[in-house]
């Protein structure tokens, strides 16, 4: 089992500005404090949505919740879970995503569960 914060194949994106992929540094890691874009670059997860699905079930749970940027929150909750993820690649700081895919010494690690 892995962790996506844990994974170079994380990325940040803009696509306002470029559809360029970016490496996520530690402090987003930690913190899921952004205002681009977080996605798999490997699309073995659609982060967005996922956001949003936490979200709603947020609403339904408690509807008299003052509504709010709880993003930040969300995105740190999904990168903690651990899952089985075939593309996993150790992150490596400096590192852009395409990196991580294109470097054979990095290696990819066993995340099958």
């Amino acid at each position: 089992m892995v962790k996506c914060a844990d994974c170079g194949l994380l990325a940040l994106q803009d696509r306002r500005m470029s559809p360029e992929s970016y490496e996520v540094d530690r402090r987003i890691r930690v913190s899921g404090a952004t205002d681009m874009a977080v996605v798999c670059f490997a699309h073995q997860r659609d982060i967005p949505r996922e956001m949003e699905e936490q979200r709603i079930q947020r609403f339904f749970r408690n509807p008299s919740e003052v509504p709010g940027d709880h993003s930040w929150f969300d995105l740190q909750q999904l990168l903690a879970q651990e899952r089985c993820c075939p593309c996993f690649r150790a992150y490596h700081p400096g590192l852009s995503p395409a990196a991580h895919t294109k470097e054979p010494s990095l290696g990819r690690r066993d995340a099958r569960g």
